[in-house]
């Protein structure tokens, strides 16, 4: 009885995980499908070849990283776990924060794991300046300020650890270049919704006289 009891609690709940990734994804566009998995699998593919090249002259890698740190898994493990930075571009317009706040995690997750003597860096960027146009066009105030903190997050751990300062210090400039274009392009926008709104109005009223 108790058995069968702990069966079907753990079948609603499998049940209910699966309906809340179905309403997560349901909003999703196909673009952003496009997006997320273009990145993910250059990722992979980068991650393959910086692991490869790690493998065959690990102290050049340990000697030319910023910050080292060893990490507590086999370098291999680096390839899988950077799905974790690049899968929440799925979600960058759904919910720009969770996903930029998820990626950032992952990124944190994956250099502690790891180490940092494998270069990430490469596609860290693109995906940081995804989330920076992100937060900066489809938030507004306080959140799309803290957008672009998680997306400078991401820049600055895997550049400063990886590269040094002066480096993530210019590709964190060319992220908050990026965010203030998402905020001029959330600006133009309003204001075309505003024009489109009140022409509509004059039109009734006019409909009206």
């Amino acid at each position: 009885m108790l058995c069968a009891s702990k069966e079907r609690f753990t079948k609603e709940r499998c049940r209910i995980m699966m309906e809340s990734m179905r309403n997560s994804l349901r909003d999703v566009a196909r673009r952003d499908i496009v997006i997320a998995s273009v990145v993910s699998v250059l990722g992979l593919a980068l991650m393959y070849l910086n692991v490869h090249d790690h493998n065959a002259d690990a102290a050049e890698f340990k000697e030319n990283t910023a910050i080292y740190f060893g990490g507590l898994l086999p370098y291999e493990f680096a390839i899988p776990l950077f799905l974790l930075v690049t899968v929440p571009l799925l979600w960058r317009r759904v919910a720009p924060l969770g996903a930029a706040g998820a990626a950032l995690a992952g990124l944190a997750l994956n250099e502690l794991l790891v180490g940092t003597d494998v270069l990430r860096c490469g596609v860290v960027f693109s995906t940081a300046f995804l989330f920076a146009f992100a937060t900066g066009a489809h938030l507004q105030g306080r959140d799309a300020r803290i957008g672009l903190a998680l997306s400078l997050g991401l820049v600055f751990i895997s550049g400063a650890v990886e590269l040094g300062p002066f480096v993530a210090a210019v590709f964190a400039g060319v992220a908050v270049a990026v965010w203030v274009i998402g905020r001029i392009v959330q600006s133009r926008k309003r204001m075309a919704d505003e024009l489109e709104l009140r022409t509509a109005e004059l039109r009734d009223a006019r409909d009206e006289r």
